[in-house]
């Protein structure tokens, strides 16, 4: 998905896909089968207004991908990763619901910031930090709530991803296992899986006001790892010339 990669732009114009690779998507997607799972290195849900790296930095593209998985009526799911965190999010398609299950990484995650080496160990525990606080404050819409608890379903730590299709009782479960197990689960009907028409994010359009919050909580935690960066890699380079 990088190689005919468009540069990002401000316009959001371009393509992480070349003709050819479109061609046997569409293709591909046509093929007879119990269930599809789409492997895709980025994810395709998002709601980080455009932030990373993701399908969403390129509108008419996420737009071209959703429409082809709409062309199928074999049901499906899109596993993906490259965030160093775990998450299940979905959209509701028209009568359909389109899974989207983020599993990343087995060897790096944000919460492991603090074993950087040399300088950058330094500020891992910020880093840490503000991911946690974004993933509780900020409005990531596909983002999928736990149905006993309430809670969003994202983990931080290191990872792996698990899909489990129960073709007696027509179901899928996403699974996500940490070091100490499970972390993150969420069953879905199997035939309802998949894109029926338009998508909208999982969790509904939430309030102006959320988003407001969201890119200045954003732009707070921007400035100050900018603050905290040179400061620890000065701190650091203080230490080493006064110890000789």
């Amino acid at each position: 998905m990088r190689f005919f990669r468009t540069p990002y732009n401000s316009a959001g114009e371009g393509d992480f896909l070349g003709p050819d690779q479109w061609a046997w998507f569409v293709e591909e997607l046509q093929t007879p089968a119990d269930a599809i799972v789409v492997v895709s290195s980025l994810q395709l849900l998002e709601g980080r207004g455009g932030a990373g790296e993701n399908w969403g930095r390129f509108p008419a593209a996420q737009r071209r991908f959703l429409d082809a998985l709409a062309r199928t009526e074999t049901p499906l799911v899109v596993i993906s990763g490259d965030v160093h965190m775990a998450e299940i999010s979905a959209a509701r398609c028209g009568a359909k619901t389109l899974v989207d299950v983020t599993s990343s990484g087995m060897t790096h995650s944000w919460a492991r910031q603090h074993i950087l080496s040399g300088p950058r160990r330094h500020v891992g525990p910020l880093m840490t930090a503000a991911m946690r606080l974004a993933q509780a404050l900020l409005p990531h819409e596909y983002q999928v709530l736990d149905e006993a608890t309430g809670a969003r379903l994202n983990f931080l730590d290191l990872n792996f991803g698990e899909l489990e299709f129960d073709f007696e009782t027509r179901t899928l479960t996403a699974r996500v296992f940490g070091e100490d197990g499970p972390a993150l689960e969420r069953s879905f009907p199997l035939d309802a899986l998949g894109v029926a028409g338009a998508c909208i994010s999982w969790n509904g359009r939430l309030p102006g006001w959320r988003h407001a919050v969201a890119k200045a909580l954003l732009l707070a935690s921007v400035l100050a790892m900018l603050f905290f960066v040179p400061a620890s890699v000065a701190a650091v380079l203080w230490r080493a010339y006064t110890s000789f």
